[in-house]
């Protein structure tokens, strides 16, 4: 039994499900449905598909046994929430541990001058852009200063278990456009995914998303394949 808002008396109530692809193809028409004098109101027209989806499966769940055999020997990573069945939390543990990994996406602006830096801890890589008016070789020793950082964290007492690993590798260029940025990147996430490394969030260091994840608009804007991997906040100021 569904509770209607204002408490509203639930007497004539249908749900309806379209096919997405048929909901775009006959938007027009099911609008001028919607507002027949005979329909008093349409609800939940402005939940969000992902609390749908949290709502009805919840965090943990497994490929349904019917689709899992007509899917035997190919590849997908989309599910339709029908071939989804909702598992709790005593059969399943959420998220082993170990089994999350992450990618570091900084930037910094400064006046005109920006700076990008994808990391990738697992393979101790890093890819650096440095966005100027003026194109210039005069980058310094990344690795260098990258390893001296972290010695003086571990000569400081911190546990090195708690640091990313030494000796990264970095490929630093120098672009004049930040859209050859937004590209290069782009392309770096596009094949982690391909190569499929498993649940992957990135850490995101930025002036543009201090408050909350809706602060990220503007790099996901830029950068839609942000999108494809969850997006967490890191709250530090670069002094």
């Amino acid at each position: 039994m569904k509770t209607l808002p204002r408490s509203h008396p639930v007497m004539n109530l249908y749900q309806y499900a379209v096919p997405e692809a048929d909901y775009l193809e006959h938007i027009n028409e099911i609008s001028a449905d919607l507002s027949s004098p005979d329909i008093e109101g349409v609800y939940e027209t402005q939940v969000p598909l992902l609390f749908r989806a949290l709502v009805r499966l919840g965090c943990v769940v497994t490929v349904n046994r019917d689709f899992a055999r007509y899917m035997s020997g190919r590849e997908t990573d989309t599910f339709d929430m029908e071939n989804l069945d909702f598992r709790t939390m005593a059969q399943f543990s959420y998220i082993q541990p170990g089994s999350m990994k992450h990618l570091y996406l900084y930037h910094h602006v400064c006046g005109s001058k920006m700076i990008f830096g994808l990391f990738s801890p697992m393979s101790k890589k890093c890819n650096m852009f440095v966005v100027d008016t003026v194109r210039s070789d005069q980058l310094p020793n990344l690795p260098a200063l990258y390893n001296a950082e972290r010695n003086s964290r571990v000569t400081e007492g911190r546990d090195e278990e708690s640091l990313p690993q030494a000796h990264h590798t970095f490929d630093a260029k120098l672009e004049k456009d930040v859209r050859n940025v937004y590209r290069a990147i782009q392309r770096t996430l596009s094949s982690y995914k391909d190569e499929k490394r498993g649940p992957t969030f990135i850490a995101v260091q930025s002036p543009q998303a201090v408050q909350s994840p809706q602060d990220f608009q503007h790099l996901t804007s830029a950068m839609p394949g942000l999108l494809d991997f969850p997006l967490v906040p890191i709250h530090v100021t670069d002094k």
